[in-house]
């Protein structure tokens, strides 16, 4: 009946939606046509360009500093050759020698400083050694000297003053005059395993294993390092080995930039404002990941620890790369220059350096997102002013159609015709003449229906609504006397008051007899009163907006067909279920689940003895009371769960279901036989007789899992034990019924 209360749509909004959805349409086709065009993604390559190009430029003047200035040794090493030519020394007297190293590096230490002024360097060193590498990596303590000039931006000093001694023989700091730095010591402490230290063994090794190839091939780009493990320090470096003109290694010279000066070197202000960096970076190997030499940034989440290692991924801007592999960032893009610091057959040329741009790319898509955001913004500007329009016009296109509904639910309300006024438009004005000639016939008919059913001698109630109009057309008087609400008149009802009341009686409806159809519903509902239970029909037939109902008191039918159920399914002398019924609730006790899983159950079959004698001295009068005091005993012995029947004249059946073990089956049984046997029967003449009935037991699932067989075994030991004495009950044995089965 939920169906009656559905509503429909007004004409405004019936108007409103396709215009809206009209509009809808081309706001799409105007964004379909913005993203087609490729606008978007157009912005966003022009951004990702100009990013490439501004990264392009500077990496063309890193490049210049890092080949044509910083790496510029040539003449030193070509000084320092001739030096250790002229000592007299070799390779291993010259590192271990105190005399021969100190004299060395003194005259060594001017060549360094020169070299640091002309390449605008943070640093120089030498570092001697004349033995060969060990196998397995230990601690070198090396002879060698390391200068350092923290600012080389700034104006030198004639005097060396703006210098620093970082490693150098005490003779050579006493004899140069330069002034140490707080992490002094004498000599280099390093180690093959330690990757700070690949500024010396990187390009040491390499000499010793490519004897073939120059100096300036076997140079070595080391990565960021810590010349003192105890300051924060960070430097990179360009070292050469040191081979004298008979070919001899004996040391390697480098130049030093730290990267707080390579960092300046890096505006991020021809970049953005507040969100990119620079990073200089290092890939050790072609498939391996980057890790970061020096990173200035303006963007807190881009800063050497977060640029430790990280990898690049192609993205869907052609001059730039997504950054994988970072931690706690947004998503970062980059656009890369590559660096070209070796030779193609150097040994050190599968390490690529790279400069890199980098940004959030929120950052690098703003403008396309900007646009987006300011196309869309107009876009549904515009919608919202077309749909106010739009609002504004159905209004008073609508405003007659309004005026002439409104005079027509107050008509209807009445109860009796009303003119309606003339709105001057032709289509309506015809419509409002064709409603009062409707009204009046609908008013006439009503009255004709209403007496017919005040005739009838059935109990009747019928109605009639109009689901648009939300009006109750027509509703028989005392409708709700049908249903046994004497106090409730539909007449002073509304609609949906009506609804209410008429769906309220849902919850009565029988399941079996609810027929939903699209057009035709029909249900029977039993509702329980105080003076008994009603059955009601309740008939509804829906064509177009008309809802058509009838309701009918059936209860009267319903009494007679419940009462010939139970007359079909119940012994009429004892009121226990006859064979038929029982038969039926025992097989579907099987199937349906009610017999619950590891539970007993017992299958008696009873014969009630002396019948034939009470007939035959009492009377059958007497013979009925016997049978129904027997079937009272029954009962009453049974427990909750168990079917008690009579088969016929002077045969029982139970049937004890869901018993809990084999303790509590015996125990009922036993409880059954002592509420049976010899209990006294009063017959009509005042006459005694005991009560005696022999029966057999059988037991599931422990003699059968099929009711079939429970039957027949609870038969044959009902039938054995009335061949021995009567008036009892004997259990079933199966060897007793193989042996009587035998062949």
């Amino acid at each position: 009946m939920t169906h009656l209360k559905e509503k429909k749509q007004s004409l405004r909004i019936q108007l409103l939606i396709p215009i809206c959805l009209l509009l809808i349409t081309q706001m799409a086709l105007i964004f379909i046509s913005i993203f087609a065009s490729g606008l978007l993604v157009r912005l966003d390559e022009s951004a990702a360009q100009v990013l490439g190009r501004t990264v392009q430029s500077r990496q063309d003047y890193l490049q210049y500093d890092m080949v044509n200035k910083w790496r510029e040794t040539g003449d030193t090493v070509s000084q320092l050759d001739a030096l250790y030519a002229n000592s007299g020394q070799n390779a291993a007297s010259l590192s271990s020698d105190a005399n021969a190293y100190t004299d060395y590096l003194r005259q060594a230490t001017p060549m360094l400083i020169s070299m640091m002024r002309t390449n605008a360097v943070s640093g120089a060193f030498v570092i001697l050694r004349g033995s060969p590498l060990p196998a397995n990596p230990v601690k070198d303590s090396l002879t060698g000297i390391y200068i350092r000039d923290r600012d080389p931006s700034s104006v030198y000093n004639s005097d060396n003053k703006d210098l620093l001694f970082e490693r150098a023989p005490v003779d050579v700091v006493a004899q140069t005059g330069i002034t140490t730095d707080s992490y002094w010591t004498p000599k280099f402490t390093l180690s093959e395993d330690n990757a700070d230290h690949r500024y010396f063994y990187n390009p040491y090794r390499a000499a010793l294993e490519n004897k073939d190839l120059s100096d300036t091939d076997l140079a070595y780009w080391s990565p960021a390092y810590h010349l003192n493990e105890e300051d924060n320090v960070i430097s990179i470096a360009y070292s050469v080995p040191l081979i004298a003109d008979d070919g001899t290694l004996y040391g390697v010279l480098g130049v030093e930039i730290l990267t707080d000066y390579l960092i300046k070197q890096l505006p991020t202000e021809e970049i953005t404002d507040n969100d990119s960096a620079y990073c200089l970076a290092v890939q050790q190997k072609s498939d391996g990941p980057y890790q970061a030499v020096a990173v200035n940034s303006s963007n807190y989440q881009l800063t050497q620890d977060t640029l430790k290692e990280f990898n690049l991924q192609p993205s869907r801007y052609k001059k730039c790369s997504l950054l994988t592999g970072l931690q706690n960032t947004s998503q970062m893009v980059a656009a890369t220059g590559k660096l070209s610091l070796y030779n193609r057959n150097a040994p050190f040329s599968d390490e690529q350096w790279v400069l890199m741009a980098i940004e959030p790319k929120t950052t690098l898509s703003s403008l396309s997102w900007n646009t987006g955001l300011t196309l869309s913004i107009i876009v549904g500007a515009t919608f919202i002013v077309s749909v106010i329009a739009t609002i504004i016009i159905t209004k008073r296109l609508i405003a007659p159609v309004s005026k002439l509904e409104k005079e027509v639910r107050i008509g209807i309300s009445a109860g009796t015709p009303v003119p309606l006024t003339a709105t001057g438009i032709s289509e309506l004005d015809s419509l409002a003449q064709g409603v009062e000639a409707l009204n009046r016939e609908v008013m006439r008919t009503a009255g004709k229906l209403t007496h017919l059913l005040k005739m009838s001698s059935i109990n009747l109630g019928a109605f009639e609504l109009d689901e648009g109009l939300e009006k109750i057309l027509f509703v028989s008087d005392d409708f709700f006397d049908v249903f046994g609400e004497k106090n409730l008149s539909a007449q002073d009802m509304d609609y949906h008051t009506f609804l209410d009341h008429l769906n309220s009686f849902e919850p009565y409806a029988l399941p079996k007899t609810i027929k939903d159809a699209p057009q035709q519903k029909e249900r029977v509902y039993e509702i329980p009163k105080e003076d008994g239970t009603l059955w009601i029909r309740v008939q509804v037939e829906i064509q177009n907006n008309l809802i058509t109902g009838f309701v009918e008191d059936i209860s009267l039918e319903w009494r007679e067909l419940r009462q010939m159920e139970y007359e079909r399914n119940h012994d009429v002398l004892t009121g226990l279920m006859n064979r038929r019924a029982f038969l039926e609730r025992f097989h579907n006790i099987f199937t349906d689940g009610t017999l619950e899983k590891d539970k007993y159950a017992a299958l008696i079959m009873l014969d009630l003895d002396n019948l034939k004698y009470v007939n035959d001295s009492f009377g059958h009068e007497a013979g009925d009371v016997y049978i129904q005091t027997a079937a009272t005993q029954l009962l009453a012995g049974s427990p909750v769960d168990a079917l008690v029947a009579r088969m016929s004249g002077d045969e029982f059946i139970l049937f004890f279901y869901n018993l809990a073990d084999m303790v509590t089956l015996q125990t009922a049984v036993s409880n059954l036989e002592k509420n049976v046997q010899g209990q006294c029967v009063i017959l009509p003449e005042g006459n005694g007789h005991t009560l005696h009935m022999s029966a057999g037991v059988a037991i599931y699932p422990t003699h059968s899992c099929q009711g079939n067989a429970l039957i027949r075994y609870a038969d044959f030991a009902m039938y054995q034990g009335k061949r021995g004495t009567k008036g009892c009950f004997t259990y079933f044995d199966s060897s007793i019924y193989d042996e009587a089965h035998r062949p």
